[in-house]
């Protein structure tokens, strides 16, 4: 599938079934960023940032406590 077809199907998701440039063969975002890379980068800022990354769990926890007890 191509990105301009799952776009205009309203998908967030779609795969070419080719390998993005770090070779992942993994689903891509309507966006355009390989999932697999997005996790790599997320999980590498997490452990350069933790102060930042419990400073924002925190802050979120203490402003959605009845979405987080439920």
């Amino acid at each position: 599938m191509k990105r301009a077809e799952a776009k205009a199907l309203g998908l967030k998701f779609y795969n070419t079934g080719k390998p993005c440039k770090h070779g992942h063969l993994s689903d891509r975002y309507v966006q355009g960023a390989c999932i697999e890379c997005v996790k790599i980068q997320t999980s590498e800022w997490k452990s350069d940032n933790l102060e930042k990354q419990k400073h924002a769990m925190r802050k979120w926890w203490e402003n959605n406590k009845e979405t987080h007890n439920k």
